[in-house]
């Protein structure tokens, strides 16, 4: 039974993937031909609507009425390696990183990851393509051993859940989390329905998917009118707070606003931010006609707002970058007798930044992490600075002034290190810290004096 049933999944997606490709083809050839302007997110429904439709209604064909009747048909040696030694290590390497990822966002009370979403969904279909691959296999013994499958499915359904509410909370609904969300849904009601009866049936699995996956592609809960309408809230929400001073917004703030903008645009066309901004659409639309070669409305939208396009790149950057600037011209060197400029690079040897006060023989050579200071080339301080960058490039405290593809921060006391010792007073001011993977740059001032 549970090989009819495996056999007819492969040949639906197969056939499945077959008429999408001819359907998709004659879509794009009459958007092209007759120019109809086919928008992309009917491609997408119509992969939905044959999958969930087709796919679903062909293998319940395959599902023989009476199983009862079958002749029983143990597995090949093939098939056997195939469920044991390849599909079950799968899950049991899934289960594992997973779980290991459970704990520790339990450990250290941090918000799991946007990515948990799509890997919980990939371990949890891989534990039920096993689940009915073992069917057969199943002894009298083992029977009872069915749940340990199914557990850890049921408990990974609860993480899924809260990973979605998280990205639904802090950035609203897209078409993805919709459809990952129901899929989370259609899991735990899965995994509750094969643990708690006993002679489940597997055709209302694929029964209960297609009627999902129909509600999920058409009428007012679609995902993407869910999507649309949730976005176009959460814009709305965005432009209210900051206005009219976009300019002024914080870096996060204005790549969300570009996203929207972008995502809103890209699916659902510019009709669907017609009542958001009805004004720099009327005046996109008037200079297109003037002009085709416009046709980024994004940073059309963007910049009619008073401020740059802003995409992940962007924000990814302004995370490791701060560049200081004090808020006069003047800099307090009291108490202190020189003041020498300092600065690394990832990509210089040891020494290439070397600043070197000769009247008194002193040299500041600056690491990665740490300032020597050298008095007739012999170490007299050594200070630690990692602590130091952490904490910079973690606070958010600091005022920003202006965010284009850097972050430009007013100075202030979180700025600054004071170190003392028997020998030397220090006050180190940064000028410019850049971390990414592969570079690492930063400038100082140095204010210096001996004791």
């Amino acid at each position: 039974m549970a090989q009819r049933v495996i056999f007819g999944f492969l040949t639906s997606i197969v056939f499945s993937i077959v008429l999408y490709a001819g359907l998709s083809g004659a879509l794009f050839s009459i958007d092209t031909l007759f120019s109809l302007e086919i928008q992309s997110k009917r491609y997408m429904q119509l992969l939905f609507l044959i999958f969930g439709l087709f796919g679903v209604n062909y293998l319940l064909s395959q599902i023989p009425k009476n199983p009862h009747s079958l002749t029983i048909h143990t597995y090949t040696k093939i098939e056997i390696i195939f469920t044991k030694y390849i599909l079950t290590p799968l899950v049991i390497f899934y289960f594992f990183i997973l779980y290991a990822y459970t704990f520790k966002v339990l450990i250290e009370e941090n918000l799991p990851k946007g990515i948990l979403a799509w890997i919980i969904s990939i371990f949890c279909t891989v534990a039920i393509i096993t689940y009915l691959f073992w069917t057969p296999l199943w002894s009298k013994k083992a029977k009872k051993y069915k749940n340990l499958l199914l557990l850890p499915l049921f408990l990974q359904t609860i993480m899924l859940g809260i990973a979605i509410n998280i990205r639904v909370s802090a950035y609203a609904w897209t078409e993805s989390r919709y459809m990952i969300a129901i899929f989370g849904v259609w899991l735990f009601g899965v995994s509750l329905y094969l643990i708690l009866i006993k002679n489940a049936k597997y055709k209302w699995i694929f029964i209960t998917l297609s009627l999902l996956l129909l509600v999920s592609q058409i009428g007012p809960f679609s995902s993407y009118a869910i999507g649309k309408s949730s976005q176009q809230n959460r814009l709305q929400a965005l432009l209210k707070k900051t206005q009219p001073h976009f300019e002024k917004s914080d870096i996060k703030t204005r790549y969300e606003i570009s996203n929207i903008i972008a995502y809103l645009y890209g699916k659902h066309s510019i009709e669907s931010l017609r009542l958001i901004m009805p004004e720099i659409v009327a005046k996109f639309q008037n200079k297109t006609k003037l002009d085709d070669s416009c046709h980024n409305f994004p940073l059309f939208a963007t910049n009619e707002l008073g401020f740059s396009f802003v995409n992940r790149r962007d924000l990814k950057k302004s995370r490791n970058f701060f560049n200081f600037h004090s808020q006069s011209e003047t800099l307090n060197i009291s108490n202190y007798d020189w003041l020498i400029r300092v600065s690394y690079s990832s990509h210089s040897k040891k020494g290439d930044y070397l600043s070197v006060i000769k009247e008194i023989d002193t040299a500041f050579i600056l690491t990665e992490n740490e300032l020597e200071i050298k008095e007739s080339n012999v170490t007299i301080a050594n200070i630690l600075l990692a602590d130091f960058y952490k904490q910079i490039l973690s606070n958010k405290e600091l005022k920003n002034i202006k965010l284009d593809n850097r972050s430009i921060a007013s100075q202030n006391e979180n700025s600054s290190l004071i170190y003392k010792d028997k020998n030397v007073s220090v006050k180190i001011i940064i000028d410019s810290i850049y971390r990414s993977k592969d570079v690492k740059n930063t400038h100082l001032k140095v204010l210096y004096s001996k004791r």
